[in-house]
């Protein structure tokens, strides 16, 4: 599914993506993760408290 505010995929259906700036308040919600680093410019800054990923990060394992 996509449209203006919201991404969620079939095979992830555990994630679902909120672009920050279609909030009222886009400060309720903080990254959890930075994808695809791999391909961000040379000037990109990643916040270094979260968990970065070159590519899309891998699904969740299931519970035992």
């Amino acid at each position: 599914m996509w449209d203006a505010a919201v991404h969620a995929a079939d095979t992830r259906r555990h994630y679902i993506g909120v672009r920050a700036g279609t909030l009222d308040d886009p400060e309720l919600g903080k990254p959890q993760i930075t994808i695809w680093t791999s391909s961000a410019p040379s000037w990109a800054a990643f916040e270094p408290g979260i968990p970065h990923e070159p590519k899309q990060a891998p699904p969740p394992k299931p519970k035992a």
